[in-house]
């Protein structure tokens, strides 16, 4: 069934519905209505709708402007930094599975 087919069926039903339903089919159109839709998630899975990304884009590139950021290389040597605590030896990691 097509877009236009299924808005021409519920506009039928629409017409012919008692109040019950239309009071039900109204509460679910606003709360659809007044929901962001998740933009992305954050590392614990928590969603984050579009204005508050833009609002976080926005406070970071204010932060840049100010000189408040982190120049590539430090970053990659920080980074390294980090890695080293998740290296494990292959060798000791077959030896744990036995």
């Amino acid at each position: 069934m097509s877009s236009a087919q299924i808005k021409e069926a519920l506009k039928k039903q629409i017409e012919e519905a008692d109040d019950r339903l239309l009071k039900m089919v109204h509460a679910m159109m606003q709360a659809y209505s007044e929901t962001d839709d998740a933009f992305s998630f954050d590392e614990h899975g928590n969603p984050t709708d579009a204005q508050q990304m833009r609002k976080e884009l926005e406070e970071e590139i204010e932060k840049a402007k100010q000189g408040k950021y982190i120049r590539l290389d430090d970053l990659k040597k920080k980074s390294e930094k980090w890695m080293k605590g998740t290296r494990q030896n292959p060798n000791k990691m077959l030896e744990a599975l036995k």
